[in-house]
């Protein structure tokens, strides 16, 4: 390692942990510009979004009210705890495969 790459992780390491995540998203970037793996590719496939970005240009809808989330067609006799039992029982079955 140069004189010059540890000066400067001496100083990368006395930045704030978010500030740290913030400089290796910035390198990350950099280099994903000119090191991109397929050509062509525009620099702005590799920067990251947040959810709110994402939910935004996919259009996701809004729950407003939680009864819309309500399956209509679950019957009133099952318990909510016994599909939370056959769901993990099933998780289980399945690593066991």
């Amino acid at each position: 390692m140069t004189a010059n790459v540890e000066d400067i992780l001496k100083d990368a390491r006395a930045l704030s942990p978010y500030e740290q995540l913030e400089l290796l998203q910035e390198l990350a970037q950099s280099l994903a510009k000119t090191l991109s793996p397929i050509p062509g590719t525009p620099p702005e496939f590799w920067s990251g979004y947040s959810l709110e970005e994402l939910a935004q240009q996919q259009n996701i809808p809004v729950v407003h009210n939680l009864q819309e989330l309500v399956m209509p067609d679950w019957p009133e006799e099952d318990e909510v705890d016994d599909f939370i039992k056959y769901v993990k029982n099933q998780r289980t079955e399945c690593v066991q495969c």
